[in-house]
């Protein structure tokens, strides 16, 4: 889990304590993000969060008319776009 940076090792002292200090796992909520989708009556907000759900990039999409492109296509493409211009914003 160190080598996947999802915990970071922390070292704590407890008052009173001898010897060598103790080490303490904390969560790295820095290293991993992850993408929530919330669907709305016409319109879908997607929310990149790291891992102490800080919300970093949030959009909102209108979603086009069913009749134009099937549901799940739309989301597809909406979703690259979104993971690409957060991507490109990270990167300048």
């Amino acid at each position: 889990m160190l080598d996947a940076h999802l915990v970071q090792e922390t070292e704590f002292q407890e008052p009173g304590a001898r010897g060598r200090p103790a080490i303490g796992l904390i969560l790295d909520t820095d290293a991993w993000h992850y993408l929530a989708i919330r669907l709305h009556r016409g319109d879908m907000t997607m929310t990149l969060r790291d891992l102490s759900s800080r919300i970093i990039v949030e959009d909102t999409q209108p979603l086009p008319d069913e009749s134009m492109q099937p549901l799940l296509t739309s989301l597809v493409e909406q979703v690259d776009a979104f993971l690409f211009a957060t991507s490109t914003n990270w990167s300048a």
